[in-house]
C-alpha cells in the first residue's frame, strides 16, 4: 500500500510495502518507497520503463536509496539465466555498478569505489556518454564525483537496453527470485549528460527537476520523473509530462 500517512512506523513492522514519511533522504520530498525485502518490488513494463532512456548516447540517470544490506540489487532488466540483462546494484563492500550483457556478452560494466554504507540514504547519479569503448561512464554519490575501480564499457549507443521481450523493470529484487530490503526515492532520468554543478544542485537543494532552476538547467532534457509523493495508492506516476508508465508495487 503506498501513502500510509505520517505514523512512526517502519516496513518491518506492518509487513508490507510503504510509501512513507519518515525516514525520507534530507531536502527531498515527504515520502519514499520501502520495500520489505520479502517477496515486493517495483516494476515497469517492457518497452516502457526507465532503463529505455539508457538507450542513448548521452543520458544520466538519478536516485535515492537506502539499502538494508549492501549486497543487493537495486534496478534488474531481463533474464539472468538467457544472459540477457542490464542491473545497476551494489556489491557486499557497497561499491556501485552497472553492468549488462546481451546473450552472454557485455555490454556495459562499470564499478565505482563508493563505499556505501547499509540503512544510510544516498543520493546517485550515474551519467553515460559516447559510444563503444569510448563510452564514459561517471557516478557521483550525494554531489561528490566517485573514482571507477572498474570498467569495460563496450556498448553501442544502441544496446544498452538489451533486454527484450516480456522481461519488465525490476526494483528491488533479482529477476522476481531473491528481494532485498531497501527505501527507494525521486528517480528521475535525462535524455543528456547533467553537470557536476547541476548534480549539486540537485543534492543541495531539491529543486523541482521539471524547471530549471540554480545551477539545474536541463529540464528540457527531462525525461522520466518518478518524484514518489502520491501520498495513497499502489502506484506512482511519471511528473515528466511525457505519459511514461508509472512504476507499480507487486506483492
Amino acid at each position: 500500500m503506498i501513502g500510509l500517512g505520517t505514523g512512526l512506523l517502519n516496513a518491518s513492522s506492518v509487513g508490507s510495502s510503504l510509501l512513507m514519511k519518515v525516514n525520507t533522504p534530507a531536502n527531498t520530498n515527504s515520502y519514499s518507497i520501502s520495500l520489505d525485502g520479502a517477496n515486493d518490488y517495483l516494476s515497469q513494463p517492457d518497452g516502457d520503463n526507465i532503463f529505455v532512456d539508457l538507450n542513448r548516447t548521452n543520458w544520466t540517470l538519478s536516485f535515492y536509496v537506502k539499502l538494508a544490506s549492501l549486497n543487493s540489487f537495486i534496478f534488474w532488466k531481463g533474464n539472468y539465466f538467457t544472459s540477457n540483462y542490464l542491473t545497476i546494484s551494489s556489491s557486499a563492500g557497497g561499491d556501485l555498478k552497472i553492468w549488462g550483457a546481451n546473450s552472454g556478452t557485455a555490454t556495459i560494466s562499470t564499478e565505482w569505489n563508493t563505499n556505501l554504507s547499509a540503512d544510510t540514504w544516498y543520493h546517485v547519479v550515474i551519467t553515460s556518454s559516447g559510444e563503444g569503448t569510448n563510452r564514459v561512464n561517471t557516478c557521483y554519490v550525494n554531489k561528490e564525483l566517485q573514482s571507477a575501480n572498474s570498467s569495460t564499457s563496450v556498448a553501442s549507443s544502441t544496446a544498452l537496453e538489451t533486454p527484450t521481450g516480456s522481461d519488465i523493470l525490476i526494483v528491488g529484487a533479482l529477476s522476481s527470485l531473491v528481494y532485498y530490503e531497501m527505501s527507494i526515492d525521486q528517480v528521475a532520468t535525462w535524455d543528456e549528460v547533467l553537470s557536476e554543478s547541476e548534480v549539486g544542485e540537485i543534492y543541495d537543494n531539491n529543486p523541482n527537476l521539471s524547471s530549471d532552476s540554480g545551477n539545474y538547467t536541463s529540464a528540457s532534457g527531462l525525461q522520466r520523473y518518478f518524484k514518489m509523493d502520491e501520498g495513497s495508492g499502489t502506484s506512482t506516476n511519471d511528473l515528466a509530462g511525457n505519459a511514461f508508465s508509472a512504476m507499480t508495487l507487486v506483492n
